[in-house]
């Protein structure tokens, strides 16, 4: 059961040998920290920031843990 959707995703090479992922996805809030775990069990990926938004106006259906 997929609880999430990349709806946008860019790829940009910064430096060398670096680069830079963006998604943007929609769901539901644990389905999005399931692809954020995922994201950082990939092996070489230094580090994951992000940034969680309700774009409908209504809360978020769960705490945001990290």
């Amino acid at each position: 059961m997929q609880r999430y959707i990349v709806s946008a995703n860019t790829h940009t090479h910064t430096g060398d040998q670096d680069c830079r992922e963006l998604f943007v996805l929609q769901g539901t809030t644990e389905g999005i920290f399931e692809f954020i775990n995922t994201v950082r069990a990939v092996p070489d990926v230094r580090a994951v920031d992000y940034s969680v938004t309700s774009l409908s106006g209504n809360s978020l259906d769960q705490s945001i843990r990290s």
